[in-house]
């Protein structure tokens, strides 16, 4: 992942998960975890419409998000040591998240007891999302080091 790499506009397809490590990615139990993880996290982005998500990352360090009638923009920076994207909204508020670029997708990975406020933030759509919190925290309560967001493709 480079700055150039993320350069462009992203269409939503699908959630991701990551764990930090592969010790604890096994202790998780690997795989499915992972499956099951992405699977419930599918059918809250569906429910809170961000399965429909358009990113677009220009060139000036400036994004747009597209959700249905939502538009938001902001400005954004990349840490290529860390491969870590810098958000920042019109509102203020900053989210820190990992990408990983391979060919034409890339994620973008909070971490899990962050992914209620990233979303929150981008979209702005609280009321929506927080009727949705418990479910997610349920979801995402027995994993450590565990990342979660959206794999996009461009």
């Amino acid at each position: 992942t480079t700055s150039q790499t993320i350069i462009g506009s992203w269409t939503y397809k699908g959630a991701a998960s990551q764990f930090e490590s592969e010790n604890l990615l096994a202790k998780a139990g690997g795989a499915a975890a992972s499956s099951k993880i992405n699977g419930e996290l599918e059918k809250i982005y569906a429910k809170i419409g961000f399965n429909t998500v358009k990113f677009t990352f220009n060139q000036d360090n400036t994004y747009t998000l597209a959700l249905g009638k939502i538009t938001s923009k902001g400005t954004y920076t990349f840490d290529p040591q860390t491969k870590t994207i810098t958000l920042k909204t019109k509102l203020g508020a900053t989210l820190n998240a990992n990408t990983v670029t391979l060919g034409n997708n890339m994620s973008i990975l909070f971490n899990a007891d962050k992914l209620m406020d990233a979303l929150k933030s981008l979209t702005g759509m609280a009321t929506k999302i927080n009727s949705n919190a418990a479910t997610i925290a349920e979801v995402l309560k027995n994993y450590d080091g565990l990342k979660v967001g959206f794999e996009l493709i461009k």
